[in-house]
């Protein structure tokens, strides 16, 4: 696989996400791709793959499309894209099915590649009624059926939780065995051990630097903590404790949602000052219960108490989902409390999305 002087321009915007790309990669290497959001990351992946659309925009170089089903196998960062079938089975079939397998060979691969992607869920489950994190396991299993000879991951691990992404991980690289394989991802340190190659990217998709990880970690760490994919040490800061009780905010008590498959009666209590952490693996309900606390979700027992809604903000797992505006600063002054259009302009300066 290999791309020479790539370019390209989506028609939504004004400048190139990728301007010069030159890119060779041998058969059965395994390649980290990393770089900062915005580097251009997942679009090399679409690059790769073959779906940069002239359609859609402008480019030079591009990759022509497989020339056969399963050639390439392709993970979006955002499952949903990716889930086509109307039972978690039927989706992992979906790629096998498409290139044509017999019946009980597609079978066989989509019962695998749910194993390997430790996806535990009844297999006539509706994908889009799974958890972030499962739906994520999901779309892999998907990629994974196709036993293609290039896998191309978009942070195939971002919404699992610790054991469960170490899991996953260890997967992925028993499937691919000697094929060719391309993740990208901005968490490199547990990829690391596992990959031949790292390609660090900059604005524009500009590499900064590509080589071997321990060559790059020992020879240009400057460039990697620059370009933000690795942290630099630093001392570790006391931060003060709350003293004394404070007040409740927000509060559930028995709270049970049965159709996200929440059913034990649980208790949430949030006090004033204080950050709370909610952690669990996929599935477990966090999500649920955050749903049931700013009122997007009605429990199905149990009581809620919660502030006002103009003192609730809400980030959900995909943030498309609140998306509302047609522009970056629109979208920031989309709330009917948010009024302060000064501040807008500094929390996007301080996001680093001014410039867009």
């Amino acid at each position: 696989m290999h791309v020479d002087g790539l370019r390209w321009r989506p028609l939504s915007r004004r400048e190139p996400t990728i301007e010069g790309l030159d890119l060779a990669i041998p058969p059965g290497q395994r390649v980290l791709l990393a770089g900062a959001s915005g580097s251009g990351k997942s679009t090399v992946l679409r690059a790769l793959a073959g779906l940069l659309d002239p359609e859609d925009g402008d480019g030079e170089g591009l990759v022509p499309a497989p020339s056969r089903p399963g050639e390439r196998g392709l993970l979006l960062q955002n499952p949903v894209h990716a889930l086509v079938g109307a039972t978690v089975a039927r989706d992992a079939a979906f790629g096998p099915e498409n290139a044509g397998l017999p019946r009980p060979e597609l079978t066989e691969r989509a019962a695998r590649a749910l194993e390997a992607a430790r996806v535990d869920l009844d297999p006539e489950r509706a994908p889009l009624d799974a958890s972030g994190g499962q739906q994520q396991r999901i779309a892999l299993a998907g990629a994974l059926a196709l036993r293609p000879d290039l896998l191309l991951l978009d942070e195939p691990t971002s919404m699992l939780d610790a054991p469960t992404a170490e899991e996953v991980r260890r997967a992925i690289l028993a499937v691919t065995g000697r094929r060719t394989l391309v993740v990208a991802e901005h968490r490199i340190g547990p990829w690391l051990p596992h990959v031949d190659r790292l390609i660090v990217l900059g604005s524009r998709a500009r590499v900064l630097a590509d080589g071997h990880p321990d060559q790059l970690l020992s020879h240009r760490r400057e460039v990697l903590i620059e370009a933000g994919v690795l942290e630099e040490e630093a001392a570790a800061e006391e931060a003060p404790s709350p003293v004394g009780p404070s007040e409740t905010v927000a509060a559930l008590r028995g709270v049970t949602v049965p159709a996200r498959g929440l059913t034990a009666p649980q208790d949430l209590e949030l006090r004033a000052g204080r950050l709370t952490a909610l952690t669990g693996p996929s599935g477990a309900g966090k999500t649920s219960l955050l749903r049931v606390l700013v009122g997007a979700t009605e429990p199905g027992a149990g009581a809620v108490s919660r502030p006002e809604p103009s003192q609730i903000a809400l980030v959900p797992q995909d943030p498309e989902h609140s998306f509302v505006a047609t522009t970056v600063r629109e979208e920031v002054l989309a709330s009917p409390w948010a009024t302060d259009e000064d501040l807008a302009d500094e929390l996007l300066q301080r996001a680093g999305l001014a410039p867009l």
